[in-house]
């Protein structure tokens, strides 16, 4: 990470909303661990859910 990138890092960090910390966290794990090649991105993202089928009207 660039100095610059560092910076907005830690800029960010202290901004963000207490709830909003553990997700930017984790997030950062999630990056740092594809970028070293630990772990595959696909890993991280699951198969969209297919959308649910209309219902029918009942018969009158």
């Amino acid at each position: 990470m660039t100095a610059s990138g560092a910076d907005n890092a830690d800029q960010a960090r202290q901004t963000a909303a207490p709830g909003a910390r553990g997700k930017a966290a984790e997030l950062m794990a999630a990056v740092r661990a594809v970028e070293s090649g630990e772990r595959s991105a696909a890993e991280f993202f699951a198969e969209p859910r297919p959308a649910p089928r209309p219902r029918r009207a009942a018969p009158a």
